[in-house]
């Protein structure tokens, strides 16, 4: 029994890295304090990509990518996911920067009115940048060189800047990732834990085999019903047990040890404490 708990040990052990593996950086985002991006003191160029964020999004500017992703079960569709990065701004003291964000389908048309009404509010024909606002919280990360790219081509269109150097200042190749602080706190927690049993449980089960080799071999003799007979004796009733062949098996060592037919099933039933490999 107690090997078989640590072969569960180490197959928990298996799933927790794969859930560090697929998490971890997460994880440890959200095993530091939350930073809130519109804080006053919060400096965006300050903030490094394993950081854990939370803001009121109340400005954005537009999309400037979209992915799809689409699953598929034995080659026939199942279904199609969307997710746009919009643009939204950022601080470092009176600068303003620029970062994306990852809008999932069920939240496009409110970072679209939220675009509109921006849009609205930077041409002057509103007086705000309106009331709509989402709550967000999630990591930090960094857009890969495409996405980048996309982020890019949005402000040369749009000529926001005048130059490129203004460009790659205050466009960030940054963005928003979306998640459940706590939930991924609590994963990454036991990721850590189950990698840590799987591993005591490995270490147990190798000096647990170990020290079981040893005792095989230093055993000669093995004791039945008070008697003690040689190991090598038994060898054909070890051989009949392994290959679960009960019935010879205990026909053999009764013949061997002249026990009853009960007190044969009861040692075969628990061969491996007497007869030690």
């Amino acid at each position: 029994m107690k090997k078989g708990l640590q072969i569960l040990g180490i197959i928990i052990g298996v799933f927790s890295v794969i859930i560090l593996i697929a998490n971890g950086r997460d994880g440890i985002a959200t095993l530091k304090p939350v930073v809130d991006l519109y804080a006053e003191d919060t400096d965006i160029t300050k903030l490094s990509t394993t950081q854990a964020v939370e803001a009121d999004i109340y400005m954005s500017l537009d999309y400037f990518a979209t992915e799809t992703t689409t699953r598929t079960r034995d080659g026939n569709f199942v279904s199609r996911d969307n997710d746009y990065y919009f643009i939204i701004p950022a601080f470092s003291g009176e600068e303003l920067y620029f970062i994306g964000i990852r809008v999932d389908d069920k939240d496009f048309n409110t970072y679209s009115t939220i675009s509109d009404d921006t849009y609205n509010y930077l041409m002057g024909i509103t007086d705000n940048p309106g009331t709509t606002t989402v709550s967000e919280e999630g990591g930090l990360k960094k857009l890969d060189d495409e996405m980048y790219q996309y982020m890019v081509e949005w402000f040369q269109e749009a000529q926001w800047f005048e130059n490129e150097s203004d460009i790659d200042k205050y466009v960030l190749p940054l963005y928003i990732d979306p998640y459940i602080i706590k939930a991924a706190r609590t994963l990454f927690i036991i990721g850590v834990v189950g990698t840590l049993i799987g591993i005591l449980s490995a270490v147990f089960l190798i000096r647990g085999n170990k020290k079981q080799k040893e005792q095989a071999q230093a055993q000669t003799t093995v004791t039945i019903g008070g008697m003690s007979y040689p190991k090598s004796s038994l060898s054909g009733v070890d051989r009949f047990v392994s290959q679960k062949e009960i019935v010879f098996a205990m026909q053999e060592l009764r013949s061997i040890t002249g026990i009853s037919a009960e007190e044969a099933k009861t040692v075969i039933d628990q061969w491996g404490s007497y007869y030690l490999k």
